[in-house]
């Protein structure tokens, strides 16, 4: 496997792990806009397809440095891939690159594998946001580093 940035040939296995996973999907117009943001860092984690000989992606991770904390925007798993260490990696590159005490990403209420994957890292909820999406309540979930 190999972790790199990003890049817009990536758009389109980028969505299609949205579509698989969320229940409310980032767009190709959307993963562009945070590719081409200037405060966003994008990450894919690849895999060689034995088929053909080409990576697909197997996750990626999308964030934004504010201050002294990371936010994380997005993490998705290729559905093949989960339950293999992908996001771990992907989270331990972004922790490692960030150079920062402080993480954050705002998770659905109904998101409980994303919960359980944030708090098994360290993570823990510090505010709800009620309605944050639309009808449903959002959690704020940080780690901080130990001083």
């Amino acid at each position: 496997m190999e972790l790199r940035k990003m890049m817009r040939k990536d758009i389109k296995e980028i969505v299609a792990i949205e579509e698989e996973n969320g229940d409310f999907p980032l767009n190709d117009i959307e993963v562009l806009a945070y590719l081409r943001s200037p405060i966003t860092a994008c990450y894919v984690l690849t895999y060689e397809n034995g088929e053909d000989g080409d990576n697909n992606i197997a996750g990626y991770i999308i964030s934004s440095i504010k201050d002294t904390m990371v936010i994380i925007h997005r993490i998705g798993i290729n559905r093949t891939k989960q339950r293999l260490g992908v996001g771990t990696k992907l989270y331990k590159h972004l922790k490692a690159k960030s150079g920062r005490g402080i993480i954050t990403m705002m998770v659905r209420e109904h998101n409980l594998p994303l919960q359980l994957f944030l708090k098994k890292h360290g993570f823990f909820a510090v505010e709800t946001k009620k309605d944050h999406f639309g009808t449903e309540d959002g959690y704020i979930m940080k780690w901080r580093a130990k001083e």
